[in-house]
């Protein structure tokens, strides 16, 4: 083989790399040995440079003792945690997961649809719709509804479930289910007064237990009405003269109402003498409607006020239901009141207005008259003319026992069958102060007059009950004119005589108790009477012993109160007398109690003026004798 060329081994080629790999693995092992040798001794180094104390000791390594931790207390906070991503997932899950079977109120769509402004009495249509927006059915579901206030149901799509139409059943809305209720009626009240509906609806849904309800409110107004109201009358009158106000009721022609009421509000002073048509107590009743309607009324004002004085009209819309009525208009005026140069007060049993009274009974009458003026007043004659029931022409006041110090001078005289004027007249002959009224003179009346007792008179045959008290002074001015002055009137109803007594007898009870018989007692002669109530307190320590033999009625006794009540439905002219037993016990004396019943209240309707009768008792005092 020739020198030069390359000599190779006999060994394979892929040993010899093999044993090269080798080498070098083995000199990297030595390496790294050295080099962890060396960090280990530098660490070594360090954690002698911590410990080391300031001599240059080591501690012990084998005495330090590794405090374990307690698994308990990492379960307790693990159990936390864990719950704490439960509940954020269960949340997410209720927002994030689809909606199909969940309840929403968003998803139940409730409203009304209808005029927010209406006429009134005009009938109106409202419809309220509902929809379930859900895949979930609602059952049990209802509408309830709150009218505004003047609103009258006519008429729905759907029959309602109560007599007040205001309930409906609907059943069930299935899902994705849409309906409606549609409700007529008319309304009525004040101009622009706003009166809202409220609309609930109640549903369950078939995924729960539980009633829900969605709430809806819906605003509405009467902004127009086909009724007005006017009033006429003097801007200025002078007190004591008669002043006439009428009143206009105007309608449209498409407006019709079968029962109304219009009602005038006096001031204090205004005296009402005479009306067109006769008004029914304080209101005029109309029955059906005319395009216009009116009414008058006259009277006088007694005195000057320093506001004017203001009259007012209110009209109601009356229902079936008589306390129920709509105000539908309204109207006012007012007059201003120049007093006169010469002012006339009359006053009876110190009243300057009506009032009531009862056979047997006094009428104490006063008469003032006053120059209220800077000017002398000649000539005055003063007049007071009393109008009562009459019977074969003859007056319910007693005229022969009446007493007048003046002396004036008296005239009868027959009005009709039923109506008996008497005028009493004085003048300067009998007053001489009358002859000439300086400024700031003054003149006072006094009559008494007693109404007939039921002997003398029997009420229940006659067809009056009042007595109309007028009166009038006359008067030359420094102009040589007369003038006249009327006084304000006053009416007297003559009620019936009802008439109460109490009677207390005394004993004592076999165990030493003081024992009260006491009996209420009512009569009555003249006109049949309703609604009758007699009341009273016991005090003390006493017992209440059931009452026996109640005449009429029923009587009873609040435990809480110690009252006593006796109520009679009826008391006919037929029966005059009610006597009812009541037994007490006072089972033992206070000496510092006084009273051992309270004065009683007594009221009873006179079926034939309309008035209440109202009475006080005595009350029953201890420590005395029996007492009637």
């Amino acid at each position: 083989m020739p020198e030069d060329l390359p000599q190779f081994s006999s060994q394979p080629l892929g040993e010899g790399k093999a044993k090269k790999r080798v080498v070098r693995r083995r000199a990297v092992s030595r390496t790294r040995r050295s080099s962890t040798t060396k960090v280990n001794k530098e660490m070594d180094s360090q954690l002698s440079s911590i410990y080391r104390d300031d001599h240059g000791h080591l501690p012990d390594m084998g005495k330090i003792k590794i405090q374990k931790k307690h698994s308990t207390l990492k379960t307790f906070f693990g159990i936390i945690v864990l719950g704490g991503l439960l509940a954020t997932a269960a949340w997410a899950g209720f927002f994030l997961l689809p909606t199909a079977n969940k309840t929403s109120d968003n998803q139940i769509k409730l409203n009304i649809d209808g005029p927010q402004n209406v006429s009134l009495g005009s009938n109106n249509t409202y419809k309220i719709s509902f929809e379930n927006l859900q895949n979930v059915k609602l059952k049990n579901a209802s509408i309830t509804i709150y009218y505004p206030e003047g609103f009258s149901f006519t008429d729905s799509s759907v029959p309602s479930k109560n007599s007040g139409h205001t309930e409906w059943d609907l059943g069930v809305i299935g899902a994705r289910k849409k309906g409606e209720l549609v409700i007529s009626g008319k309304s009525y009240g004040a101009l622009n007064k706003e009166a809202s509906w409220r609309i609930l609806l109640n549903y369950q849904p078939e995924n729960f237990n539980s009633i829900l309800q969605k709430i809806i409110t819906f605003t509405t107004s009467i902004n127009q009405s086909p009724v007005n109201i006017s009033i006429s009358g003097p801007n200025k009158a002078a007190a004591g003269t008669e002043v006439e106000y009428t009143f206009k009721v105007k309608t449209d022609t498409d407006f019709n109402a079968t029962s109304m009421e219009l009602s005038p509000i006096w001031p204090p002073t205004f005296h009402l003498t005479s009306t067109t048509p006769a008004i029914k107590k304080t209101t005029w009743v109309i029955s059906g409607t005319t395009p216009e309607m009116v009414f008058k009324a006259r009277g006088q004002f007694s005195d000057a006020e320093d506001k004017p004085s203001e009259i007012k009209a209110t009209l109601y819309l009356t229902q079936q239901n008589p306390d129920q009525k709509f105000e539908i208009a309204t109207s006012n005026l007012n007059t201003e009141i120049v007093k006169n140069a010469l002012s006339l007060n009359l006053a009876i049993n110190g009243s300057l207005n009506n009032f009531s009274s009862k056979p047997g009974e006094m009428l104490n009458i006063n008469l003032k008259t006053k120059n209220s003026s800077a000017m002398i007043l000649n000539k005055a004659t003063v007049k007071l003319t009393l109008d009562a029931p009459s019977l074969e022409k003859q007056s319910m006041l007693n005229w022969a026992e009446m007493k007048d110090d003046h002396d004036g001078t008296v005239k009868g005289e027959q009005i009709n069958n039923d109506v008996r004027r008497g005028v009493i007249t004085w003048d300067s002959k009998k007053i001489a102060s009358l002859s000439e009224l300086k400024p700031g003179d003054e003149v006072s009346i006094d009559v008494s007059m007693p109404i007939k007792t039921l002997t003398d008179f029997d009420l229940s045959a006659a067809k009056e009950f009042k007595i109309n008290a007028t009166a009038e002074i006359s008067f030359m001015d420094i102009n040589g004119k007369t003038q006249i002055v009327a006084s304000n009137p006053i009416v007297i109803t003559i009620n019936s005589d009802l008439a109460f007594e109490t009677r207390d007898t005394i004993s004592t009870t076999a165990d030493g108790k003081e024992l009260h018989e006491i009996t209420w007692k009512l009569t009555n002669n003249a006109h049949p009477l309703k609604n009758i109530s007699v009341s009273a307190d016991f005090y003390g320590d006493t017992t209440w012993n059931e009452p026996t033999g109640i005449p009429a009625g029923e009587v009873k006794f609040d435990p809480k109160t110690k009252t006593a009540t006796w109520t009679v439905a009826q008391m006919p002219a037929s029966l005059d007398l009610l006597a009812l037993p009541l037994n007490i016990t006072l089972n033992k004396k206070n000496p510092t109690q006084n009273t051992l019943m309270s004065k009683v209240k007594i009221s009873a309707e006179d079926t034939v003026t309309g008035e209440t009768i109202k009475l006080i008792g005595d009350e029953i005092l201890l420590n005395t004798k029996s007492t009637p």
